[in-house]
């Protein structure tokens, strides 16, 4: 993950057969090393992506997604976000 605003990072996707692969962080691979594939279900590649960001608490909400490059039948894509970031509890 990159660090843009103070408020906002980036994350580069992996989108291939239906399916999206998050390319670093916690949801790129299985506690034993192996890749991480999400599907699509039928959603948009945005709504997927952060539909998993904030199941995970890693971001609030997604703010855009940029085609990158495609190679053959995949397409990477960098998405900005709004990090997770938990609330500070009042005493």
């Amino acid at each position: 993950m990159t660090h843009n605003a103070p408020d906002r990072d980036t994350i580069v996707v992996i989108v291939a057969d239906s399916a999206v692969h998050f390319t670093s962080g916690p949801l790129q691979t299985t506690g034993t090393g192996a890749s991480l594939w999400f599907p699509l279900d039928g959603l948009s590649v945005f709504s997927t992506v952060e539909r998993i960001m904030t199941m995970h608490q890693l971001a609030h909400h997604c703010v855009d997604i940029q085609s990158l490059r495609r190679c053959g039948d995949s397409t990477d894509y960098e998405v900005t976000f709004s990090p997770y970031t938990k609330a500070k509890s009042v005493a």
